[in-house]
């Protein structure tokens, strides 16, 4: 369809000058029109209104009817005055008064409008789509390694130390770093692996291994020629059993069975650490 622009002459719209002094410095065209309806013979619903500023809180107001505007072909695309009235200055340019805005744009001008903003909110959304697929991929690619990580870890901790490793109470990496202690003891000389610990040195290696954070109450330690004598009170019987490990590994002892004993106040324990060179070279 064939666009055309339509020129009409002054005379066919309202035009008056408004002082907005006493309007706020940015009036809105909702508060020039009411300045504007004293100037004109019908209601103000009834014109659909330009305002140009002219500067020092002036602005110029031009007004067509929209019953007129309505009136006018779709092949229409642009509607201006063709001339100006001789009270206005001749540095008003009319190719600024284009009356076909608002709810009167052209159907091709208002989808072209869509389309622009459409555009890069489109594109934006595609760059957010391909960002968050991309993390997406790169999260699971981590997590698929970690668990590929801890499966490698488990089989080879597995392999080194049987099924027992599920039932020690200790971190697997523990009990496979015990695992080779115990290998190198056995290639140590009977000399060497029994030489004892002084009491003092053996009191530093037992406090060196004691957990800094648990359930436990010391009640008394007694140390003598045989080894060390722990009692106390704890929150569960796995934590004293925890504890027994532990001192075990690092100790190098072969600690036997702590007696335990439930009681109102929670799990009393006596536990037997023996005298032994382990932990001197840790």
């Amino acid at each position: 369809m064939k666009r055309t622009a339509v020129l009409w002459p002054s005379k066919k719209f309202y035009w008056a000058q408004l002082d907005a002094s006493a309007l706020p410095k940015e009036p809105t065209r909702e508060q020039l029109g009411y300045l504007l309806e004293r100037f004109v013979p019908e209601p103000i619903e009834n014109l659909h209104p330009l305002f140009v500023d002219q500067g020092n809180r002036r602005f110029l107001a031009i007004a067509a009817r929209r019953i007129d505007i309505t009136g006018l072909g779709r092949e229409v695309s642009s509607l201006r005055p063709s001339d100006k009235p001789e009270f206005l200055r001749a540095e008003l340019e009319l190719e600024q008064l284009e009356f076909l805005t608002g709810a009167f744009l052209p159907a091709g001008a208002r989808k072209a409008a869509k389309l622009a903003i459409a555009a890069p909110l489109g594109a934006a959304l595609l760059v957010a789509v391909c960002l968050t697929t991309n993390l997406v991929r790169k999260r699971t690619a981590v997590e698929q390694l970690q668990s590929s990580l801890a499966a490698a870890t488990e089989a080879a901790l597995t392999a080194a130390l049987g099924p027992s490793i599920h039932q020690s109470p200790l971190p697997p990496e523990l009990q496979l770093e015990a695992a080779l202690r115990d290998l190198r003891r056995t290639r140590t000389s009977p000399a060497q692996s029994e030489r004892p610990l002084s009491k003092s040195h053996f009191l530093g290696s037992l406090l060196g291994f004691w957990p800094r954070q648990s359930q436990l109450l010391v009640e008394s330690l007694l140390i003598t020629d045989s080894g060390a004598n722990v009692q106390g009170l704890a929150g569960s019987a796995a934590t004293v059993q925890a504890l027994a490990a532990q001192l075990e590994w690092g100790m190098e002892a072969a600690i036997t069975s702590p007696s335990i004993r439930t009681t109102a106040e929670g799990v009393r324990f006596d536990l037997q650490v023996p005298l032994t060179s382990g932990g001197a070279s840790r």
